[in-house]
């Protein structure tokens, strides 16, 4: 389009030239050249690496009554990384002209052109780190106080791009004697940006152990807390917002020939983001053993958990705004009307890929509080294994071209003015999702002995949970406005609208679990009490979404009035394509879940609490697609 426009003004100009004479040589020239380049590269790399680090606490008592303190150990491997850039542009041209005898000129060409590239990698790596505390009391009573034991592998990466560009171009003119002026406005913004983000946590065998054993030791023990983590976060990202803007202002031309008002914008974005992350644990186990021999008290909750994490994210924005004006007073008196010819083209391509993997192998939590003749009450036991994987993929384009041409009158004599207006809007995106959940051989026992023990057990939940949530999203709004109007002579008025849309969504989630196990089995011998409520839960969830949202406005006013010898033309047209393609798969596999709830009491009343035993495999899935399109065009003349 920018070289037919570009041909026209030359030939209108030469017109004009040869018309004006010699008034049209001395007529004052104004011109302004604005270039902007940007290149930028970001690159962070983090790699924290933990092999074998061990935490152990031992504390023995012998006839040494008293209370132990809080006992808190912890190995922890972390890496973050960053990489991003950002650009902001601004030109801004203003051009005014008072009039001569022939019409003068006035050009603005401003161009940007951005490039941008950010890379970010963090990793973390644990390998066997153990936390160890063993407690012994021997004729010593007391308290012990609470035990948190820890092992934790994190990993976050972060790529971004941010662009901003602004072209601002204000042309006015007075008016020409016996010649139409010439304003041309030429607007090129042109954005390249990509984002690569990699997040990756590994942890191999950590292990948390808490012994407590009291031989003739009344009193409490504290609460246990055990947790093995492994976490990846990744997320890439690219916003670009372009802002064109052109203001021309012409009184108008004499007896020669209208004036001529040229705008041409021109706005190219291209956007990739790229993300992943991905958490490993490898045989994570907690294991807390309490032993009580003649030493009455209670215990402490226990809680236990194992966790695997990814998450990742890809997501590009980009907001283009294009809006001329064109104010002309007066067209020519016997030669002929002006011309106000416009250009806009918006083109966006964009692609999002995100993957999140998360496997957890082989994670055991186990809890064995045993009583022999030490009456007292046992805490809330909770025990859990979950390896989750969440990924998003997404792209947001949002694209306003917006014209409006004003005419005062047409030719006299001759032909009356003209108003050309062409907008093109092209929008390309493509989002990619895939998160995989792996879970095999959790494991959560817990085995309570009591032997003439009085007291009462806790609750007791375990759960295994695998759950695998993917989403992929396209959004894309583009609003073509143009409005014209002219009163005189016969003018022509003409509008080309095209809005071409393209959409594909693809998203995968799967969830595999296989052989996870819940086991309770407490045992009374002559131990009266209650038994606590048990909870157990083997869960795998599989979650897809694939959707495409299109929205398409154009919008066409133009108005015609008077008649100075030749009839007006009105021309308009408006093509909207919209193409949108949704795939989503979700998977769950559940294979061998058990869960296992008994009970052995041996002369020891007292009561059984609920038993709630659960099973689920859940898959869901969506491919949805949404286009509206609204074409509007009113002619009066």
């Amino acid at each position: 389009m920018r070289n037919h426009l570009i041909a026209l003004v030359a030939g209108l100009v030469l017109l004009l030239a040869a018309g004006a004479g010699t008034a049209m040589a001395q007529t004052p020239v104004q011109a302004a050249d604005q270039s902007a380049g940007s290149t930028q590269s970001a690159s962070s790399t983090a790699t924290s690496t933990q092999t074998n680090p061990t935490n152990r606490n031992v504390d023995v008592r012998i006839f040494s009554p008293g209370d132990n303190g809080a006992v808190s150990q912890s190995n922890t491997s972390s890496a973050a990384s960053a990489a991003g850039n950002a650009n902001q542009t601004a030109q801004n041209a203003a051009q005014s002209q008072g009039g001569g005898n022939g019409g003068g000129g006035q050009a603005a060409s401003q161009s940007a052109g951005s490039t941008q590239t950010a890379d970010s990698t963090a990793t973390s790596v644990q390998d066997n780190p153990s936390n160890s505390n063993t407690v012994v009391r021997i004729d010593s009573p007391g308290s012990d106080g609470p035990v948190t034991q820890t092992n934790d592998s994190q990993a976050e990466s972060a790529a971004g791009n941010a662009n901003e560009t602004a072209q601002n171009a204000g042309e006015s003119q007075g008016g020409g004697g016996n010649g139409g002026g010439v304003q041309a406005a030429d607007q090129d913004a042109d954005n390249e940006q990509s984002a690569s983000s990699s997040a990756s946590s590994t942890q191999d065998n950590p292990s948390n152990s808490n012994v407590s054993v009291r031989i003739n030791s009344g009193g409490d023990g504290g609460a246990v807390e055990q947790r093995n983590s492994s976490g990846a976060a990744s997320a890439a990202g690219n916003a670009n917002a372009t802002e064109q803007d052109a203001d021309q202002e012409q009184g108008g031309g004499g007896h020669g020939g209208g004036g001529v008002q040229a705008a041409d914008q021109s706005a190219d974005n291209e956007q990739s983001a790229d993300s992943s992350a991905s958490s490993t644990q490898t045989d994570p186990s907690n294991g807390n053993v309490g032993v009580r021999i003649d030493s009455p008290g209670d215990d402490g909750d226990v809680s236990q958990s194992n966790e695997s994490f990814a998450g990742s994210a890809a997501g590009n924005l980009n907001l283009t705004g294009q809006e001329v004006e064109q104010g002309y007073g007066s067209g020519g008196g016997n030669g002929g009307g002006g011309v106000q010819a416009v250009g806009q083209e918006a083109s966006s391509e964009q692609d999002a890929v995100s993957t999140a993997t998360s496997t957890q192998d082989g994670a055991t939590n186990s809890n064995i509080p045993v009583r022999i003749d030490s009456s007292g009450d046992d805490g809330d036991v909770s025990q859990s294994n979950e390896s989750f994987a969440g990924s998003l993929a997404g792209n947001l384009n949002l694209t306003g071209q917006e014209v409006e041409q004003g005419y005062g009158s047409g030719g006299g004599n001759g032909s009356g003015g003209v108003q050309a207006v062409g907008q093109l809007a092209f929008n390309d995106q493509s989002a990619e999702s895939d998160a995989t959940s792996t879970q095999t051989g959790a494991t959560n026992s817990n085995t309570p002995v009591r032997i003439g023990s009085e007291g009462d057990d806790g609750d007791v939940t375990q759960t295994n949970a695998s759950a695998a949530l993917s989403a992929a999203l396209n959004a894309n709004l583009t609003d073509q406005s143009v409005a014209q109007e002219y009163s005189g002579g016969g003018g022509v008025q003409a509008v080309g609208q095209l809005a071409d849309s393209a959409q594909d969504a693809a998203s995968s989630a799967t969830s595999e679990q296989e052989d996870p196990t819940n086991e309770n089995a407490p045992v009374r011998i002559g131990s009266d009490g209650g038994a606590g409520d048990v909870e157990q839960t083997n869960a795998s969830l599989a979650a897809s979404l694939a959707a495409n949202a299109n929205e398409t406005d154009q919008d066409a006013t133009q108005l015609l009035s008077g008649n100075g010898g030749y009839a007006g033309v009105q021309a308009l047209g408006q093509l909207a394509f919209n193409d949108q393609a949704a795939g989503s798969a979700a998977t769950s596999s559940q294979s061998g879940a058990t869960n296992a709830a008994g009970g052995v009491s041996i002369a020891g009343p007292g009561g059984g609490g609920s038993l709630t035993q659960t099973n689920a495999s859940v898959a869901l899935s969506a491919a949805l697609n949404l286009n509206r399109l609204f074409q509007a065009a009113t002619q009066r003349g």
